[in-house]
């Protein structure tokens, strides 16, 4: 079975990773501020208080960790389903899914504050020493209310994860970390003791979740949790997958938190706070690599829920597993050679020997444990959470009696470490990626070349490279603190070998190019060229260089500099325009055309950017080679910034696109996280017809296809017989073009909209001719460009000026002699047309700018015309994508915003 293959430089691929690597590197600044909070808050703890009570002390938190199991599994349940709903597509459910998540977990907040007397059974159980108990009764109350009131507050920060905000959250994070070690360095110092670090760590947390609340907010108003909203219709659902994600929780409580009561029952509070220490270490290295997963984790879950995209989400697994590796495998290396240095100069040489051996244990058990943490996460969303639920308390039920024996067996903290890493070897790896190859189709020899081997050869270096300095070097330095420093240099220099090495020579093509563009940052930076067009030469100065870009780009009758600078020139106003070039110069991705607008809001004047539309019946979203539209459109988005800064220009609209190329921008902006708005700006009016050109006039009323005939009769009475003057050019110079031009302008000031364009302006109709024939003159250069004319042999009543291209006509200009409308001499010749068309190969008619009663008696299709509106840049941006935001979420229940209105295609609109 071969992997299914992936362009790296698509733009949903480049997306993709870049959200991923964003997610990521924002859970490592969390993770490495967490890291340092308490590098340094653990030795603090000791000196202030003794090892004794930093045993305790992790016994407290401990107990926390366990009474996470009161949660019964519901926050697991409500992050997998709010996960696979877009909150924006689907707002009703997903606000019943988080409502009803939330009413769910208030009553298991009520029962644990409940259980706060027991408190002294709680210790009392523990054993710890009487001298200690009275502090550790206090320091226990204070922890079971930081664990009742976090079930229902821990909802928030899974809802923002849920809809691509993980970097917000890590954020929070790391910033609370900080604050906590601050607060906590200053409670040690007042001499507060457990009772105070308890309540810098309730303080902290009720802190940390406010915050979650307030961002809550821009995905789902608060009102939203009012009671009215629960659903009994999502509790089957939600309840079913909760139990088995509980008993999930139950075995990694198991895992993570018995053991440390195991060291207690067998050794006592230091060999716990030792165990205790060598355990965050090794947990801070699980999260740390836990990171790729869980960024790549909601688009798993998309993935799996489609059977056809099922054998993606196992090689998307298999990617994430390699990249989870990279944080774990270094830390994995350097510990083993220099895990006792560094805890004899961080924790003392009592802790530093009881440590060692559980921390190398550890380690390499965090090693092993990706892979199964990441193949269960994909099972479990893929439909086998029951299977992985029980299987982790079949590894929970072989885990505690081998821990308990190998800890009486060990007399200390390294049997629990032993048995952990034993029960990943032998039970948990085999049996869970074995499933996992069977579910999504993919070979587990394949791992041995995407995981396995990437990393072997670098793990082996650096730890010979840690071990060479621990032998050779580290003799020569006299114990003490200087071992901590010394080991810290020596394994920051093992670390980065291990990922230079790998960066190097064994990471897969695709990461090395996506590290390339990262470090020449040509995805966060796409290379953008602005040019402003205030006057005629500077027009002139970027003809060559948009015309050679026209060339490989798809049709489009309004994608050209002719129109833009003829629209230019017919505003008649002194406004500035702009270029805006995507790629090299010479060899553009893309091209914008916009002028400058002025407008007035909260009394200020605010400017956009809009793109030229002046008389035309739909446009493209910019001037692209073809298939590269979407390319163009989020490049510019990307570059947004550097657009606002050049331009001045604080809001930017694309108008006259079909409702379906909004859509695809407005998901690009989705996923930048940047608001928009979609107005509807008409129809756009198609006739399409199959091979059978009667089928399409079977679908008119007989009674109007008899008034269509009676006109052409009665036309014919009056002035003779008619017939259809149509003709083709390939040259402007041609004379019979420019004689039938000329027979077209003479019809056109006869007709009703030039009449009443003289009756507003005297000098409207030569300006409005002058621009149609400086954008008429390109059309004809490209052989589009046709006129038809309904005439006798001395009279013409009506013309139709259009642009054929790829069995496609563009229907631009209609006019009839204002004389003869009583005979509606233009439908008596689009009638004739049609069936010429038809037997010139034309299938599809775009109806251009006139009346919507003409257009709508023609067409048998509509298609919605909107224009799409998003911020660029400074205040007056800042200020409109709040005020889009605040629309959104006032929108009442049953009521959709414009931009989630659905428009059908192909249909008549009521």
């Amino acid at each position: 079975m071969k992997r299914p293959s992936t362009d790296p430089s698509s733009p949903t691929a480049r997306r993709g990773d870049t959200l991923l690597l964003r997610h990521t590197l924002s859970g490592v600044l969390r993770m490495g501020s967490q890291l340092v909070s308490m590098m340094i808050l653990v030795p603090l703890i000791i000196s202030y208080l003794g090892e004794s009570r930093f045993g305790v002390w992790a016994l407290g938190l401990a107990l926390v960790g366990g009474l996470s199991l009161l949660e019964m599994g519901l926050l697991q349940s409500a992050n997998r389903f709010m996960s696979t709903i877009d909150a924006a597509q689907d707002p009703i459910l997903f606000r019943e899914t988080v409502c009803t998540s939330f009413w769910l977990t208030l009553p298991l907040c009520g029962i644990l504050l409940a259980a706060l007397p027991l408190g002294d059974l709680l210790i009392d159980w523990i054993a710890i020493p009487e001298e200690l108990s009275t502090e550790a009764v206090s320091m226990v109350s204070i922890l079971i209310t930081h664990a009742a009131l976090s079930i229902p507050l821990r909802l928030f920060p899974g809802l923002l994860i849920s809809q691509r905000f993980m970097s917000r959250v890590h954020i929070v994070q790391g910033i609370t970390s900080l604050l906590a070690f601050l607060l906590s360095w200053l409670a040690l110092r007042s001499g507060a003791g457990l009772r105070g670090l308890a309540l810098v760590h309730l303080g902290c947390m009720l802190l940390e979740h406010s915050i979650y609340i307030i961002l809550a907010t821009g995905v789902l108003p608060l009102s939203s949790f009012h009671p009215t909203y629960f659903s009994r219709t999502q509790l089957p659902r939600l309840s079913e997958f909760a139990l088995f994600a509980w008993i999930g929780q139950v075995s990694n409580v198991i895992f993570l938190r018995i053991s440390v009561f195991l060291v207690q029952g067998v050794s006592g509070v230091v060999a716990t706070g030792a165990y205790s220490v060598a355990s965050r270490l090794a947990n801070i290295s699980l999260d740390l690599s836990n990171q790729a997963v869980a960024a790549g984790g909601p688009k798993v879950t998309a993935l799996a829920n489609q059977p056809s995209r099922r054998q993606e989400a196992g090689w998307l697994t298999m990617s994430l597993i390699r990249r989870s590796l990279l944080f774990c495998g270094p830390l994995a290396a350097v510990a083993l050679p220099l895990g006792y240095p560094f805890l004899y100069g961080w924790v003392g040489p009592q802790i530093a020997t009881l440590a060692e051996l559980p921390l190398a244990l550890l380690v390499l058990d965090v090693v092993f444990s990706m892979p199964v943490m990441a193949a269960t996460h994909a099972l479990a969303v893929g439909g086998h959470h029951r299977f992985t639920n029980l299987f982790s308390i079949l590894m929970g039920a072989v885990f505690l009696p081998a821990a308990w024996l190998l800890g009486r067996a060990t007399a200390g903290p390294t049997g629990p470490a032993m048995a952990s890493l034993l029960v990943t070897l032998c039970i948990a790896l085999p049996v869970l990626l074995s499933r996992f190859s069977h579910h999504f189709e993919v070979r587990l020899s394949a791992s041995w070349q995407l995981i396995v081997w990437p990393h072997l050869i670098p793990f082996t270096v650096a730890t010979l490279t840690g071990t060479i300095f621990r032998i050779l070097i580290l003799r020569h330095v006299p114990p003490g603190r200087t071992w901590l420093f010394a080991s810290a240099g020596a394994a920051a220099l093992a670390a980065g070998s291990y990922i230079l090495l790998y960066a190097l020579r064994f990471a897969p093509e695709e990461e090395r190019r996506a590290l390339r563009r990262l470090i020449i940052r040509d995805t966060q930076a796409p290379v953008i060229t602005i040019v402003p067009l205030a006057d005629t030469a500077s027009w002139a100065s970027v003809r060559a260089a948009a015309q050679s870009c026209e060339a490989s780009c798809d049709c489009g009758l309004y994608s050209s500099w002719t129109y833009a600078h003829a629209a230019w020139e017919y505003s008649g106003s002194p406004r500035a325009a702009w270029l805006i070039t995507v790629g090299d110069p010479e060899d553009p991705a893309g091209l914008f055309f916009f002028s400058d607008r002025v407008r007035t809001q909260l009394k200020q004047n605010v400017t956009y950017l809009q793109s030229f539309d002046h008389h035309v019946m739909r446009r493209q979203p910019s001037l692209a080679p073809s298939g590269g539209q979407l390319a163009a459109i989020e490049a510019l988005i990307t570059a947004r910034t550097t657009v606002h800064q050049v331009t001045g220009a604080s809001i930017l609209s694309l108008t006259k696109l079909l409702h379906t190329d909004a859509q695809e921008i407005q998901t690009l902006l989705h996923g930048c996280h940047i608001p928009c708005l979609i107005e509807e700006m008409g129809i756009s009016y198609e006739i399409v017809c199959s091979e059978d050109v009667g089928a399409y006039w079977s679908t008119k009323k007989a009674k109007s296809l008899y008034n269509l005939r009676r006109a052409g009769r009665l036309l014919q009475e009056r002035i003779g017989p008619l017939r259809v003057d149509r003709i083709r050019g390939s040259s402007w110079d041609d004379p019979e073009l420019q004689a039938r031009w000329v027979s077209f302008v003479d019809l056109r000031r006869r007709s009703w909209q030039l009449l009443q364009a003289v009756e507003r302006d005297p000098a409207a109709p030569e300006t409005m001719l002058a621009f149609d024939e400086e954008v008429i003159r390109d059309w004809a250069s490209r052989g589009w460009l046709e006129i038809s004319l309904l005439r006798s042999e001395d009279t013409i009543v009506a013309g139709i000026l259009s642009c054929c291209t790829d069995q496609t006509c563009w229907v631009v200009i209609q006019a009839f002699d204002e004389a003869y409308a009583a005979y509606s001499p233009g439908r008596v010749l689009f009638a004739q047309l049609i069936d010429q068309c038809h037997a010139d190969v034309i299938r599809r008619w775009v109806l251009g700018p006139t009346s919507d009663s003409g257009k709508r008696f023609w067409a048998n299709r509509q298609e919605l015309l909107v224009k799409i509106t998003f911020p660029l840049g400074g205040w007056t941006g800042r200020l409109w994508a709040l005020r889009q935001r605040i629309r959104q979420r006032r929108v009442p229940d049953g009521m959709r915003t414009p931009h989630q209105e659905p428009f059908l295609q192909g249909e008549q609109r009521s």
